[in-house]
């Protein structure tokens, strides 16, 4: 459960959607988001395993 922008409620188990709703300022983890949304695009799954192989 994520907050949003304008204070909505974003419920979603897709790692994806999660990273769309918050803002990160440090360098590797716009990255990570880049990396992931990538995944999103390539293979249309996968993008919390991406984030968590990161770490």
């Amino acid at each position: 459960m994520v907050l949003d922008p304008m204070g909505g409620i974003v419920l979603t188990n897709d790692g994806n959607a999660i990273l769309r709703e918050i803002q990160v300022q440090h360098p590797a983890g716009k990255s990570m988001i880049e990396i992931s949304r990538t995944q999103d695009e390539e293979v249309g799954d996968g993008t919390t395993s991406v984030i968590i192989l990161g770490k």
